[in-house]
């Protein structure tokens, strides 16, 4: 946001125009004065907040679905392995 607003003060200092200038006072006044914020149609603001939970939801189920996925080949292979070995017998 700091950003926004330098970049701002630059271009008010630059512009030659009154109602570029009048705009982009009126702009960087806005900038000063209210929060910027992204949200989902209301329901919650998109910030890194929200995007750690995301990463850390999606990587929590991900590990579960590695450790369900690793657990149904044990088994598949632990009932090759006894077949096998009654056809041996």
């Amino acid at each position: 946001m700091n950003k926004a607003g330098n970049l701002v003060h630059d271009l008010l200092n630059c512009a030659i125009e009154k109602e570029t200038n009048a705009e982009l006072k009126k702009f960087s006044l806005q900038l000063l004065h209210r929060k910027i914020q992204f949200t989902a149609n209301g329901y919650f603001t998109l910030d890194n907040t929200f995007l750690y939970s995301l990463t850390g939801t999606v990587v929590t189920y991900l590990v579960i679905l590695v450790q369900f996925q690793m657990a149904s080949i044990r088994s598949s292979i632990r009932q090759q392995c006894n077949y096998t070995g009654r056809d041996l017998k």
